[in-house]
């Protein structure tokens, strides 16, 4: 099957419909599952619908107060039979490429501190001229992240993050999740009135930015320096994140960081009304690393040019799962993103294996002849990617 109205299908497509009419109203809901018959078998998809079943029987029946994600889709053979793979021994050394189907992976705070301790001298991050490594990443987000707790940052709150493209604004981002807080990313180039709205739905504890700015509405400010540092602040204890020093260890979560806790808030396009919030935890954000970590197979060798903005949340895809692989993060400036022969000249420049981007960005720039793998997302209707680049 293929549906038209969606496109064609690249992977899976769902399709709920109502059954009934104008005199017997709705009567039953039908679901299909439209698969890609170069990708799946007959068995795939019917065991996806098994497990749909199964969750929605389990839902029916389940307590209005247990959690979602407490409620299984595995019936018992399968169950069973997960266990039994989960049980299977591993390679305790390899980083989220190297992890197991299934078997849960770190997630982002400890799997950048271990990818710290493999490769501390690694270059972590390249923006513009500045070649930042990891054990320097690191030091620098320890250094915000007790500064941001110092000014009450911990599980639960908020932190809204409005700062240029540049080596702030990684520092930033890790220094928050280190400091068990979620981040509210906010791209400075956004209109106003935008901005000012995601602000006063959030309601962060504080901004961090680079300078005051008309649509803060009067938020605390923690005013932060291109490099990420703090200017005329110094914590206690520099490095106490990292459980040792600060130049091997890296950095391990709060202590009081749960999987269920809040990874970031992530406002929608506000296409059907005004920009929601929606809050996407730490379990979600670390299952997404850990699957495009297997997917992608990053190594120290590999550079992922990051052009995403951060207020679309495939940046967290970019910016992260290169830190957990080893890989060098090449962050693109403003000007970068928004100039396509700036664009191009990066690329050659800089030589990524790895990158993504949509139609309009990937149409308008060359693919690098060393680039290994360069993945192109897509809606139906929209202009084809380069024949070259993998469509997702």
């Amino acid at each position: 099957m293929h549906s038209l109205a969606a496109g064609a299908v690249e992977d899976l497509n769902v399709t709920v419909s109502g059954r009934g009419g104008p005199d017997t109203g709705l009567t039953g809901l039908d679901l299909v599952l439209d698969g890609n018959p170069d990708l799946y078998g007959a068995e795939e998809p019917a065991a996806h619908l098994r497990r749909f079943a199964t969750l929605l029987d389990r839902l029916s029946r389940a307590e209005p107060d247990v959690p979602a994600g407490r409620i299984g889709y595995l019936d018992e053979a399968e169950h069973r039979r997960v266990l039994e793979e989960l049980q299977a021994p591993g390679d305790e050394t390899a980083g989220p490429a190297g992890a197991a189907e299934g078997v849960p992976a770190p997630g982002l705070t400890e799997g950048f501190a271990a990818q710290v301790r493999r490769t501390p001298q690694a270059p972590a991050l390249r923006c513009g001229d500045a070649v930042v490594t990891y054990a320097e990443l690191a030091d620098r987000a320890d250094r915000l992240a007790a500064v941001l707790r110092a000014r009450g940052a911990g599980r639960g709150s908020l932190i809204a993050v409005a700062l240029p493209r540049g080596e702030a604004l990684l520092v930033a981002l890790l220094a928050v999740a280190s400091a068990g807080a979620a981040y509210v990313p906010l791209d400075p180039r956004y209109p106003a009135d935008r901005l000012r709205h995601m602000l006063d739905d959030s309601r962060p504890l504080l901004l961090v930015t680079d300078r005051a700015h008309p649509w803060g509405g009067g938020l605390p400010l923690l005013t932060v320096a291109p490099d990420g540092t703090v200017p005329g602040s110094e914590p206690e204890a520099p490095g106490r994140a990292g459980g040792g020093d600060r130049e091997v260890d890296g950095r391990v979560p709060s202590e009081a960081a749960h999987p269920g806790d809040p990874a970031y808030v992530m406002y929608t396009s506000g296409s059907t009304g005004r920009p929601k919030g929606v809050v996407v935890p730490r379990l979600a954000l670390d299952n997404l690393i850990a699957a495009m970590g297997r997917l992608l197979d990053l190594s120290g060798e590999d550079r992922l040019l990051a052009v995403t903005t951060v207020s679309f949340d495939i940046a967290a895809l970019e910016l992260f799962v290169p830190l957990l692989g080893g890989a060098t993060v090449v962050l693109a400036a403003d000007d970068d993103v928004t100039d396509p022969f700036a664009l191009a000249g990066l690329i050659r420049s800089t030589a990524p294996t790895v990158m993504q981007a949509t139609p309009p960005s990937g149409g308008s720039s060359p693919t690098p002849t060393r680039t290994r793998w360069a993945d192109c997302g897509r809606s139906a209707g929209a202009s084809p990617c380069p024949p070259t680049w993998r469509t997702s």
